[in-house]
């Protein structure tokens, strides 16, 4: 792991450093580097063979430019500005050299929970293994606590004394902590504003920002904090997981095993879920006491609480309140909703703040882009859509493939993208275009089809994990609790059911499916063009019927008129030819009793049944004409009472 760096490996980083990046203070940027051919090669090893002879980087590895960059907000506040540090690049491909064999050694000893910085792995894991926990307990009435950190300055103020003790303790050899280390050591940085530089400083604290080892380092330390705060704590989510029942399935199997879910990390942003308003205030005292010692400090203005309500509790509304959870004495706040890896999440587990969200992103790009493309008039209507499908359509449905959303919710994200389609190609409402036909002309699909496509695409890909990450695990979890009387609100596996029946899926066989990915892609790429098709010839077919470009399938036999729908005929008919078929008499209804759990109907059966309501408040199904109940239910349960008219319908009623 130690060893000088071979010819192969510094053709490899020389090969994979990003072109288009800004140089150092040298001037000389990758692609400089790549035209270098063996030549450049063959100096940038004696270099390296320098530095691993003096244990050491040169100076010029270690020194940065910073060059100041507006975040949102006030740009009068120092806190709204961010450094961007400029380095050289024979430094970078000395960094990419170590880094890799850091993370081959240490690969494992990242725990699952972190996803920044790793590949493979993305915000989406974390925000599915979020949305998932939070259904699930929503489903189960259970109330849940989320704890959303916030550290100050995170890469900045790492203490590096700590963080070479680490590196040690994990193993990393001593010469390769010496040459990582060196490139903080004695580390200066000058600010560069319109191309002045200003005297250089030294920087004394945290990793290097800009640095491609830099990140790795910082995900190194925060693992240890984190795991020493939850040394000795029973607590988190606990998820029972079976990988042998289908992951639609209302318990786990024989076959099932448990796991916790303590938190939930993405580079320095953490999410931590806890059942228990005790072990949460715990967690928090000791994540507190960890970060103070490893030199990381936790924003307190900034961190909040989010609470889930369990069975019969009301959910938090409105502004922010104070929680009951501290850190060094101080209280939360308790949000409605947080944002979380650029998601929002409510406390109810909906939608519809989400939703909002999404659009609200989508028209500050489109209002970026405002002057430079759509109004522009050199572009074509194809580029300006080319544009559209690359960068409004990623930020209006960014994280739908967590997304359980109803129809209502799709059609808010539907109008919104076709207005500005219609902007984009100048065919405002009133040319009386339909959606349809723009959609055909751009080659683009519905917010629907597209919603659908990146679920199934997502499914596929948690299918083909490892058993040991997060995601597959909470597909395939449950959470222990108890299910409310009724249908359960919209999930996301009930999407991906209705996804299978519509694309002729058999929902035995989607693991084999998903298991080679290129014809996964190509199977629900065809399937979902093909629903798309479908829907797109029905309201074709309807919107003909309603121009009266063709008859309706349904055609009334009295009159000869036709409609679009049966529903249309039906009340037609009640309407217009209610006379004309004479109505039978009724007969009088008998109780007659069938076999045990069968529905009976009979004449005494509804008025007993409708006191029976009002005086006990028990709730029965209602039929079109009357009350239902079995028979046997219906006598037990007023017995059971004493009402006195249980005498009287067992005399009366044949059953």
């Amino acid at each position: 792991m130690d060893r000088i760096p071979s010819r192969a490996e510094v053709r490899e980083a020389v090969k994979r450093l990003p072109n288009g990046k800004a140089a150092g203070a040298d001037s000389i940027v990758a692609e400089q580097l790549k035209a270098g051919g063996e030549a450049m090669i063959s100096r940038l090893l004696d270099v390296f063979r320098a530095v691993w002879k003096e244990r050491g980087v040169p100076k010029a590895f270690r020194d940065a430019v910073m060059v100041p960059v507006p975040k949102k907000g006030d740009r009068l506040l120092c806190d709204n500005w961010r450094g961007i540090a400029l380095l050289i690049v024979a430094g970078k491909v000395l960094a990419k050299i170590m880094g890799g064999r850091i993370q081959k050694r240490n690969k494992k000893k990242i725990g699952e929970s972190q996803a920044g910085f790793r590949e493979g792995r993305g915000t989406i894991d974390m925000l599915f293994t979020a949305r998932q926990i939070m259904e699930k307990a929503r489903e189960r009435q259970i109330r849940l606590f989320w704890l959303f950190v916030d550290l100050t300055k995170a890469f900045d103020t790492v203490n590096r004394v700590a963080l070479r003790a680490l590196l040690l303790k994990v193993g990393i050899p001593p010469l390769l902590t010496d040459i990582i280390m060196s490139f903080m050591q004695d580390m200066e940085a000058c600010v560069e504003v319109n191309g002045e530089r200003t005297e250089p400083f030294a920087v004394e604290n945290g990793v290097r920002q800009g640095c491609v080892i830099g990140p790795l380092l910082f995900l190194i330390l925060f693992e240890a904090v984190v795991q020493e705060a939850l040394q000795g704590w029973d607590g988190g989510v606990e998820v029972e997981v079976d990988f042998a029942e289908p992951f639609t399935s209302k318990k786990a199997g024989r076959s099932a095993f448990k796991i916790s879910v303590t938190d939930l990390k993405f580079a320095d942003d953490l999410a931590a879920p806890e059942t228990r308003e005790r072990r949460m205030q715990e967690f928090a005292h000791r994540l507190q006491a960890a970060c103070d010692r490893w030199g990381l400090k936790i924003s307190i203005k900034k961190t909040e609480m989010m609470v889930q309500p369990g069975r019969g509790e009301e959910k938090h509304t409105g502004e922010p309140r104070q929680s009951t959870i501290a850190i060094k004495g101080q209280p939360l706040q308790e949000v409605e909703q947080f944002r979380y890896l650029g998601c929002v999440m409510s406390n109810d587990g909906s939608l519809n703040g989400e939703i909002y969200h999404r659009i609200q992103k989508a028209g500050m790009v489109w209002g970026k882009l405002q002057g430079e493309v759509w109004k522009r008039a050199g572009l074509t209507t194809k580029t300006k859509m080319h544009m559209f499908r690359g960068a409004v359509l990623p930020a209006l449905l960014y994280g739908a493939e967590t997304w359980a959303a109803r129809k209502d919710q799709i059609g808010k994200l539907e109008s919104w993208c076709m207005a500005r389609v219609r902007q984009v190609t100048n065919q405002p409402r009133q040319e009386r275009t339909p959606d349809a036909a723009l959609r055909r002309a751009f080659g683009l699909r519905t917010i629907e089809s597209t919603i659908r496509l990146a679920r199934l695409r997502w499914l596929g890909h948690v299918g083909r994990m490892g058993g040991e990450r997060l995601p597959r695990q909470l597909l395939f979890g449950h959470l222990q609790g108890e299910r409310p009387l009724g249908r359960p609100l919209l999930r996301w596996s009930d999407c991906v059911l209705s996804d299978f029946r519509l694309l002729e899926i058999n929902e035995a066989e989607w693991q084999t499916l998903a298991s080679h990915r290129g014809r996964w892609r190509a199977l629900i790429q065809d399937g979902v063009k093909k629903v798309e098709e479908r829907a797109a010839e029905e309201k074709e077919k309807k919107r003909e019927v309603r121009k009266g470009q063709r008859d309706g399938d349904a055609k009334c036999e009295a009159c000869g008129r036709t409609f679009s729908t049966p529903r249309g005929l039906r009340i037609h008919t009640s309407k217009a030819h209610k006379d004309l078929a004479p109505r039978q008499p009724e007969q009088p209804k008998k109780a007659v009793k069938e076999k045990k759990g069968s529905w009976v109907q009979g004449c005494q059966v509804k008025e007993i049944l409708r006191k029976y309501k009002q005086g006990r408040g028990w709730r029965y199904k209602v039929a079109w004409h009357g009350w239902q109940s079995t028979s046997h239910e219906a006598a037990s349960l007023m017995r059971k009472h004493a009402l006195p008219e249980v005498e009287e319908f067992e005399k009366k009623c044949s059953c």
